[in-house]
């Protein structure tokens, strides 16, 4: 889904975000509730769907090793 680049720049944003909105006491408003949540469902998410990927990646391998 993401590369290791983009969700690092993900996570960067969520914490300029939340820094930005404490100073401006914005972290209330449910837009900036939903935007932050949304970001962080998608980092989650991506943990999730690389890691199985990955999984099935070496399944694959090894079976065609197997069967050499």
């Amino acid at each position: 889904m993401f590369s290791n680049t983009q969700s690092l720049l993900i996570c960067g944003v969520i914490a300029i975000v939340f820094f930005i909105g404490g100073l401006l006491n914005i972290l209330d408003h449910i837009i900036t509730k939903l935007v932050l949540g949304g970001l962080v469902i998608l980092v989650i998410l991506n943990l999730f769907l690389v890691k199985k990927n990955v999984d099935e990646e070496d399944l694959k391998d090894s079976q065609e090793d197997s069967l050499k």
